[in-house]
């Protein structure tokens, strides 16, 4: 048998002196739910044990088919193979086997449910690639970016150079003087003549 709903009619010939019957035949339904029956009553029904090679007869809950460091109930409970090594699966994805979610507690079936150490590691990988994404924009954005070109030179683009020191820029406060020793001959004033010149005509 197998889980279902079944008929079953009982029905008897017998009769009494009289000719009487003395049950009538009647039809009586009933369902077997042969899947949740538990024989031995440790925690995992007959038919799943049968389906998996336990034995439905003995408690072996705690029992380990496989050898991959998980209990069989636990493997029931959490829809595993108890009949396959499944440590180093990763039933849901999330980055931790099954068997470090067994030791952690988590649920190897919830992908946000992860031991905690993982649940760093994840979060520094997201960082780092955030991280490593915001830089390639960067890079990418200043390789792109052109130079401006220079202006060409006009006059009063650049400052004048600042002056040496000691020098004085001529201006109507600085007139530039001649030494007082010397006055340019003119009309006015005729060379002298003294001696050892000779006069000029």
């Amino acid at each position: 048998l197998t889980n279902g709903v079944y008929d079953v009619e009982i029905a008897s010939s017998a009769e009494t002196a009289n000719g009487i019957k003395m049950l009538s035949a009647f039809r009586w339904n009933f369902t077997a739910a042969l899947g949740t029956f538990d024989g031995d009553g440790d925690g995992m029904p007959d038919q799943w044990e049968i389906d998996n090679g336990l034995d439905p007869n003995v408690d072996d809950a705690d029992g380990d088919l496989d050898n991959d460091g998980m209990p069989n109930i636990y493997e029931y409970e959490q829809g595993l193979d108890p009949a396959v090594n499944d440590a180093d699966g990763d039933a849901d994805g999330d980055g931790a086997t099954n068997l470090e979610e067994y030791e952690a507690g988590t649920d190897p079936n919830d992908p946000k449910s992860v031991p905690s150490e993982f649940g760093w590691i994840m979060w520094i990988m997201l960082i780092a690639v955030i991280a490593a994404v915001v830089l390639v924009v960067v890079l990418l954005m200043k390789r792109g970016k052109k130079p401006e070109p220079e202006a060409p030179y006009q006059e009063g683009n650049y400052p004048p150079p600042p002056p040496s020191e000691g020098y004085q820029q001529p201006g109507p406060d600085n007139q530039m003087q001649q030494p007082e020793a010397y006055q340019q001959p003119g009309p006015e004033q005729p060379p002298e003549v003294g001696p050892g010149t000779l006069p000029q005509e």
